[in-house]
């Protein structure tokens, strides 16, 4: 646990510590569209360029298109499918795995525990006609397009004890209605998820515009969707579970005019938007999660079987028991899809890991990286022996070297 404590105890103190500093980016109007300047430190410097431009006129330098596509997102793993749970409902990691597990036991859903986003080929066949069910009888199913790519998220190679979590077919026997929320929850995101990750490219053409105004530079930005593909089935689903409309509008593409290079606009209207520096956020399961999953990976190689904190059946575990043991406190944030908890941690965590560190200096990277280590060499059944000073994996095999390991890398 205590790893996993210390990334929330860094981050309180990274946003205790923090410095909220005012910014200042001087903007100009002009066509129906705003183009923004240099972000500023000095309020009078933006002011001056503010005053420079207003009401006079500004031409376009340089308009660059470009063709971009956004690939349609992969199945769910266990913790993947957890984040997107605690972000679109607020659940906390147990929940989910509670949910998804009765699922599991009922046959609606296939195994949970797994780390595995891929499918295998002998899955082919009853994946096309699930999907296929789905397509006309879920309402997020009239926003598919084009042939299902079963394709795309089929790779054995990929797939080590369980495949993805993806629903079954007595989906299509199952009234939904008598589902308890959560559970229904849970299988509307895998359906959705099944059907995203098989369906047509979202692609759109990204337009950035550069204008001079007075010598002064400012920068527009804009896209024009060219093919939804997956996420106009996101967008359904979205919209059908009541999505805020600030959310929504971060989402929408903001289209530019046509714009052409040496494009002159008279008289335009120059103005100052002011802010601060944000900290970083609190941790939500979501953002946590993704971070247990990621510990120290950036220092193990590619092919590594397992990185992180933890692994997808463990991590739920881990966050409950720092609940329960008081470390860690759960607090209700406002969310665009209702109420979600964050993580803290309590005063009695905030001592242990101080307290830990001092004698021991844990990370959490440390711990995913040191974790791995024990994986690729002897499997996950790694055990301490203080005595010994060294790790025992199998009666008679010891890595050597683990002691000088941990001197240089935990403390």
């Amino acid at each position: 646990m205590s790893p996993t404590l210390a990334l929330l105890v860094q981050r309180e103190s990274d946003i205790e510590s923090f410095i909220s500093k005012p910014f200042y980016v001087p903007e100009i109007t002009c066509g129906g569209f705003t183009a923004s300047g240099e972000k500023m430190t000095e309020r009078s410097e933006a002011e001056k360029i503010r005053m420079d431009c207003d009401h006079n006129s500004a031409f376009v330098r340089s308009a660059e298109k470009q063709v971009k596509t956004i690939q349609p997102p992969r199945l769910y793993d266990l913790t993947t499918l957890q984040r997107e749970c605690n972000r679109i409902y607020g659940y906390t990691a147990q929940q989910t795995l509670d949910y998804v597990q009765s699922l599991y036991e009922k046959k609606l859903a296939t195994y949970p525990r797994t780390d595995s986003q891929y499918l295998t080929k002998d899955m082919q066949a009853t994946a096309a006609s699930l999907i296929l069910w789905l397509r006309d009888n879920m309402p997020f199913g009239k926003g598919c397009a084009g042939e299902p790519d079963i394709d795309r998220v089929t790779d054995d190679s990929k797939v080590t004890d369980h495949h993805a979590i993806i629903p079954t077919v007595e989906i299509a026997r199952t009234d939904l209605s008598e589902l308890p929320s959560g559970e229904r929850d849970v299988l509307t995101l895998l359906a959705v998820r099944l059907l995203c990750a098989t369906t047509q490219v979202h692609r759109f053409e990204a337009v950035t515009a550069i204008l001079d105004c007075q010598g002064y530079t400012f920068t527009a930005k804009g896209k024009t969707i060219l093919q939804s593909g997956w996420k106009e089935v996101e967008r359904i689903h979205r919209m059908s579970i009541r999505q805020s409309e600030t959310e929504h509008k971060e989402n929408e593409a903001v289209a530019l005019p046509v714009l052409q290079e040496g494009q002159t606009f008279e008289a335009v209207s120059a103005s100052l938007r002011e802010g601060k520096t944000s900290p970083p956020k609190h941790y939500t399961e979501d953002t946590l999660l993704s971070a247990m999953e990621t510990a120290g990976a950036e220092d193990m190689p590619e092919d590594a079987e397992r990185k992180g904190l933890g692994t997808p059946a463990t991590r739920a575990a881990t966050l409950e028991k720092l609940v329960s043991a008081g470390f860690v406190q759960r607090e209700k944030a406002a969310h665009s899809y209702g109420k979600r908890k964050e993580p803290d941690r309590s005063p009695a965590g905030q001592y242990q890991i101080s307290h830990l560190n001092c004698r021991m200096g844990i990370h959490a990277e440390t711990s995913g990286t040191w974790r791995t280590v024990g994986n690729i060499f002897y499997g996950s059944d790694c055990r301490y022996e203080p005595d010994a000073g060294k790790r025992t994996y199998y009666p008679g095999r010891t890595f050597c070297g683990s002691v000088s390991f941990f001197q240089r890398n935990c403390t």
